[in-house]
């Protein structure tokens, strides 16, 4: 601030250098997709069946399905909101029920139908085809 005519102004700056980052990311083809949007929005209902919906996510992810997952203490409802502002499809959401079963409750966002499901089933029915 000296510099441009006020007082000295102590101050501490800190730069990550996402600028460069991200340009480099998409000139090289790995940066996000533009347009890209959430498919699948993981909810789990209690801090106990978080591990699991991470579990889920990651497996989700892995099969090429675009997943968020809520990572805050909420209500189901706030969580089934944040999907719909992501632009999900579908809802996965995950109880103490589904985590003891090995299951998830896959919900339809625009339907508003559920499953309960396998996670290899509920990929299979994101992605449009028989499980693996």
């Amino acid at each position: 601030r000296a510099g441009l005519g006020g007082g000295r102004l102590p101050a501490v700056g800190f730069g990550l250098g996402e600028a460069v980052l991200t340009e480099l990311l998409q000139r090289t083809g790995r940066g996000p997709e533009a347009g890209g949007r959430c498919e699948a929005y993981v909810i789990p209902v209690s801090p106990e069946d978080r591990l699991y919906a991470l579990r889920v996510a990651a497996g989700l992810r892995e099969a090429g399905v675009r997943t968020d997952v809520a990572l805050r203490d909420a209500p189901v409802a706030r969580g089934l909101k944040s999907a719909a502002q992501t632009g999900a499809r579908a809802a996965l959401l995950i109880g103490a029920r589904e985590r003891e079963a090995g299951r998830v409750t896959l919900r339809d966002l625009a339907s508003g139908e559920e499953a309960v499901l396998r996670p290899d089933e509920a990929i299979a029915r994101l992605r449009g085809g028989p499980p693996r």
